[in-house]
């Protein structure tokens, strides 16, 4: 079959620009190709150059025109890109213009000459960050034979800034037909943003950059095209309105779908709407999780165009042809004593995926207990918390503090590990990163949110904790700690996640029911 994998990150990039959408992508990509399929890979949002054609600022200074440019292909894959799309990506760099995301012209018209020259069999959008909700329908005039499916790895078609998250701090439960958006977090102009991409200087008028912004994530690792050089960004900045004690987002969150589809009232809400309805002119969408299943089906995707299809995870494929890899943890009971227990969190340092939060619960142990952990703390930008967590180091039994990871070596940096930490804040939709400790045999401790409990079976390979509370964390944590052996049986019980290979063979099968 030949097949076009939508995404607005390069392929190459992997998870290190586009995070887990792109981890994925680039493993499933590689993956058909060995199963002797023709694929393409179509990313946009990132690539802006300056030029004489129309732009966002006319004349000298206005970016080029719209176009799709041929890359050398990349392991087998057929690499295109969007140079100069009208919508920036990732998500934040658009997020003051969210009409811009509902259609244009231009830019589905390049779609649309790329999809009739190459003539898919089938069409996998991974996301529509750098495209609009009309591309879909671009694809599906080009390629009428063709079967469109889209993957729910995330929350961006229905909320602009994909985490439904108010501020980044705290659950977005209302979104009042989008006035909820409207100020929710603090953005670039993206016209702007995207001729100072192309190298297009403005004068100094009080315009934020993307660079001066980039608090959004606090500390996680943003990246900024320009003129081909990714630029790490790490700065760190709380939003003033959460910078009390009492914070809203420090409340436990419920694993409850808000129940909140109203008519649009705003510019934010009709972008909503263009995009429920480009999902539901799709083939077939795909969740990652059963909670990002119900969470679309309540805001209007048909439930007989969606279904639930857990994705495969790379790593057990490494593990399964190199065991020796995954090394088990000694006996929890050395020379008649319980040993520490080792503990990992691994991922971004950000507020979403909890790491702050786990720092907080540790503060709620007594030295006693803290004593008894060994923790390893293995994240991307975690440089900038690690003074807060060197701070503890003397209360426990050891520290490791690694900033960032090659994935293909996380079995050996895993290896000896008794128990995985993921305290996602908000409703993680399917972290990676629970499949990523399972592939290596290790249990999870993970909040029960989103996707999380769709892979941890409470008391069976792991243990799950009420989601943002600090306090249950703590005790989750204490109970471990104090009865370490709880681990042993936890780890007897952890499957294997389906492997890339395995997953591969079901996407053909999506690819080919039309």
């Amino acid at each position: 079959m030949r097949i076009v994998l939508v995404n607005w990150a390069r392929v190459w990039d992997g998870a290190s620009h586009g995070g887990g959408i792109n981890g994925y992508t680039q493993g499933l990509a590689l993956e058909l190709v060995a199963r002797g399929h023709e694929v393409y890979s179509l990313c946009g949002g990132t690539a802006y150059e300056a030029g004489g054609g129309p732009g966002d600022g006319g004349g000298a200074r206005a970016i080029g025109p719209c176009r799709i440019i041929r890359h050398p292909d990349w392991l087998g894959i057929r690499v295109a890109e969007v140079v100069n799309s009208p919508v920036s990506a990732p998500s934040l760099a658009q997020f003051r213009d969210p009409e811009g995301e509902v259609a244009s012209a231009t830019l589905e018209a390049r779609v649309g000459e790329f999809v009739r020259e190459v003539r898919p069999d089938a069409v996998h959008v991974q996301s529509l960050e750098g495209f609009t909700a009309g591309c879909v329908g671009a694809i599906r005039r080009a390629a009428p034979r063709a079967r469109v499916v889209f993957s729910l790895h995330n929350y961006h078609p229905i909320c602009p800034q994909v985490y439904l998250l108010q501020g980044h701090r705290r659950a977005c439960v209302d979104f009042r037909g989008g006035e909820a958006c409207a100020g929710c977090v603090e953005a670039p102009d993206p016209a702007r943003h995207r001729r100072e991409a192309a190298g297009i200087k403005e004068a100094a008028d009080g315009f934020e950059s993307v660079r001066a912004v980039a608090g959004w994530h606090e500390s996680m690792p943003m990246v900024a095209e320009r003129r081909g050089c990714i630029a790490e960004i790490n700065q760190q900045r709380l939003p003033p309105v959460w910078s009390g004690v009492d914070l809203p987002a420090r409340r436990p969150v419920p694993n409850v779908v808000p129940d909140e589809r109203q008519e649009p009232t705003n510019e934010y809400g009709r972008r909503r709407a263009a995009m429920v309805a480009a999902l539901n002119s799709c083939d077939r969408v795909l969740a990652v999780s059963e909670f990002v299943r119900a969470m679309y089906e309540s805001k209007g995707v048909r439930a007989g165009v969606m279904r639930t299809l857990h994705i495969g995870c790379r790593l057990s494929d490494v593990v399964a042809s190199r065991p020796e890899s995954s090394v088990p943890p000694p006996p929890m009971v050395e020379g008649g004593e319980p040993r520490a227990v080792r503990a990992v969190f691994m991922g971004y340092h950000n507020w979403y995926k909890g790491l702050p939060m786990l720092l907080e619960s540790l503060e709620l142990l007594t030295p006693e207990v803290l004593s008894r952990l060994h923790l390893s703390v293995i994240a991307l930008g975690g440089e900038h918390a690690e003074a807060e967590v060197r701070r503890m180091e003397p209360r426990l039994a050891g520290l490791r503090v690694v900033h960032g990871y090659r994935y293909h070596d996380l079995p050996w940096v895993l290896s000896g590990t008794d128990v995985g930490l993921v305290p996602s804040v908000w409703w993680d939709n399917g972290p990676q990163t629970v499949l990523e400790y399972q592939a290596c045999g290790i249990p999870v401790i993970g909040a029960a949110l989103g996707g999380i409990a769709d892979f941890v079976r409470h008391g069976q390979d792991g243990l799950l904790f009420r989601g943002n509370d600090r306090y249950d964390l703590a005790r989750t944590l204490a109970g471990v700690l104090r009865r370490p052996g709880c681990l042993e049986s936890l780890r007897a019980g952890v499957r294997r996640p389906k492997g890339m290979s395995a997953h591969a063979a079901e996407m053909e099968r999506e690819y080919a029911a039309a």
